[in-house]
């Protein structure tokens, strides 16, 4: 989601942490309890997620985070297009629905299943808790598994977009993995195709041309 459909961030946590002027250092604390272990991806989230609650955010200040955001170029247009040829579409993010839904408020009719991070708010508004998604870094090929296994599809048959280094093993595990914009090198590398263009419609022949 973030790089791919939208524009504008890298990450929708490291966006919420500069806009509330936490601390670098803060963030990647977090971080590192994360990948050394002591964190499992849901705790990140809920700590993180304790402290946005700790600083008072609102609905509204995510609404105003997310001015500077812009979708991708022919999102809608691509999204349509797959969806016309028969094509399952899915979100596997490990990105906060709230920035989502400002900028495509109708995002969930285009896709068939959506695994993201879902913010809570309580009747004033106010951030009160996170559902986090089961399916980042490692685990996104286990989402694209299970949709697989439940669709009859082969990981082989899939495609996966992305442009982060915690789309890596993803990229690497489907039939098609496509880098767009990547912000890493390993991604740009080890992608099967590259779109180096803020336009989605690119991936169309590389889906596409093998059904023709």
């Amino acid at each position: 989601m973030d790089g791919t459909i939208l524009q504008g961030l890298d990450f929708s946590w490291s966006l919420i942490w500069r806009k509330l002027k936490y601390s670098k250092a803060l963030q990647m604390e977090g971080m590192t309890r994360y990948q050394s272990g002591e964190f499992t991806y849901e705790e990140w989230c809920e700590w993180a997620c304790a402290r946005f609650i700790q600083a008072g955010l609102t609905r509204q200040q995510l609404a105003d985070f997310s001015r500077d955001i812009t979708v991708s170029n022919n999102f809608i247009s691509t999204v349509e297009t797959l969806k016309k040829m028969g094509l399952m579409l899915a979100i596997v993010s490990g990105g906060i629905d709230t920035l989502l839904h400002d900028k495509i408020p109708e995002y969930e009719q285009y896709f068939d299943y959506v695994f993201i991070n879902r913010f809570k708010f309580d009747d004033a508004g106010f951030l009160c808790g996170v559902v986090p998604t089961k399916f980042d870094f490692k685990h996104k090929t286990t989402a694209v598994e299970m949709i697989c296994k439940e669709r009859g599809y082969s990981l082989e048959e899939c495609v996966f977009v992305g442009d982060a280094i915690n789309d890596k093993d993803v990229l690497q595990s489907v039939g098609l993995g496509i880098s767009y914009l990547a912000k890493d090198y390993e991604i740009y590398h080890c992608a099967k195709t590259r779109i180096e263009e803020n336009d989605l419609s690119l991936i169309l022949p590389e889906i596409l041309n093998p059904c023709v």
